[in-house]
């Protein structure tokens, strides 16, 4: 099967990146050809092509017409779908408050995929049909993450585990919380400059580890106790109980609504149990397996494939010919250049919840950040407003569609 895969950047250690990453490699491995597009690449991109991947920024340089498109991000999408008019596409949302991940509407994507129930409703915002969605929650390779054979009565060692936390942001607050617990506490992450590549090397040694989202499943197939947090907020430790909610919501963003202080993380740290921590690491280890998610895509390629194929004489193109036509494609893609570095700043921990958190010494420095961060949102703002016009055009074309073919039948 040809597979076209598509990411707004490839540079760092980022969710979508890593996940693109371990995909790509995963369904190469099976014998699929791969071939991935991103418009910025970098680190990332250099690592997926070690693996005899072809990745490219130029989207001329496309070697193989895909059998299907997984497309990640609005604008690589759009540009894929553009080059390649008569493909079967299936888009990914993986975060909720990213723009660059709003929903194109088409009738080539068969399959609209949420990570999470959170996601979904995103979906549903931008009127995507019920019938036209799915979750498929996300996964842990364990065959990389082994976990750890003994569960320490008392937990001795902590990690954050977070490209969002860095030493003067909330990770202060959780590293003087844990030393008042008795416990030693380490970061890792970009905001602390030591993002690392093998984090499966590392997490077995800790006994706690706060984390988010997929770092979160990989802490627990590790054998750690997991609090699931971040800038955004405290969600708490997951358990045997509550397992499935935090599961249901990708152990993310809609679970951390409690606040990151002493009093609220102390009555996490208690919770703590080393029987109950076995459990939640053999559940996640038994129901998120890579090869498991592996089996699961292959079997939804193979069935929009042929959804589409079936369907595809009564698909009208023209609809999707004059959207492109008169959507300026690399014009668009330079100006959610501000939207990418906001969500970059985000990443490094410049938040607005972060910032408050600043000492009064550092006020000068917090007003520049706020004002870059305010600038980037203003031009953030100014790039939905345009994916806006262009689904009210999208809506607009399909009414004078349905017109056409009513005056025609009439």
């Amino acid at each position: 099967m040809n597979i076209l895969i598509t990411n707004i950047w490839l540079q760092n250690l980022g969710g979508t990146e890593v996940f693109v990453r371990d995909l790509a490699k995963a369904l190469f491995d099976d014998g699929h050809h791969i071939e991935v597009y991103s418009p910025r690449t970098g680190m990332l991109a250099n690592e997926i092509r070690s693996f005899g991947i072809h990745v490219t920024d130029n989207i001329q340089m496309l070697k193989t017409v895909p059998d299907i498109i997984h497309a990640h991000h609005f604008l690589p999408c759009m540009e894929v779908m553009n080059v390649f008019r008569k493909c079967p596409v299936v888009y990914f949302v993986h975060d909720y408050s990213f723009n660059g991940d709003i929903p194109p509407v088409s009738e080539r994507i068969t399959k609209y995929v949420a990570v999470d129930a959170l996601c979904l409703e995103k979906l549903f915002q931008y009127e995507i049909p019920r019938e036209k969605t799915e979750v498929l929650h996300n996964w842990v390779d364990i065959s990389r993450f082994r976990h750890r054979d003994i569960f320490k009565n008392k937990p001795e060692r902590a990690l954050v585990f977070s490209n969002y936390a860095k030493p003067d942001n909330h990770y202060r607050i959780i590293s003087s919380t844990c030393r008042d617990f008795g416990i030693d506490i380490d970061g890792i992450g970009m905001g602390f400059g030591n993002s690392i590549a093998d984090p499966e090397r590392i997490l077995p040694h800790y006994d706690i580890i706060f984390a988010k989202g997929k770092s979160a499943m990989e802490a627990m197939a590790s054998g750690a106790a997991v609090i699931v947090c971040d800038f955004r907020g405290l969600g708490g430790m997951v358990t045997s109980s509550n397992f499935e909610y935090f599961r249901k919501y990708n152990f993310g963003m809609k679970t951390m609504n409690k606040i990151i202080e002493p009093r609220t993380l102390l009555a996490e740290l208690n919770n703590y149990d080393p029987l109950d921590c076995k459990a939640v690491t053999e559940r996640i280890r038994r129901e998120a397996s890579f090869d498991l998610y592996i089996k699961q895509i292959e079997i939804l390629y193979d069935e929009l494939i042929n959804k589409f194929t079936l369907n595809s004489a009564s698909i009208d193109y023209s609809i999707e010919q004059a959207i492109f036509s008169t959507f300026d494609l690399s014009q668009k893609a330079s100006k959610v250049h501000s939207d990418h570095l906001e969500h970059r700043i985000r990443e490094m921990g410049l938040s607005l919840q972060d910032l408050n958190q600043k000492i009064n010494g550092l006020e000068i420095e917090k007003r520049e950040l706020l004002q870059g961060i305010n600038a980037r949102k203003r031009e953030n703002q100014q790039l939905t407003e345009e994916l806006n016009r262009y689904r009210e055009m999208q809506v607009d074309l399909n009414k004078k569609r349905k017109s056409f073919w009513r005056k025609l039948f009439l």
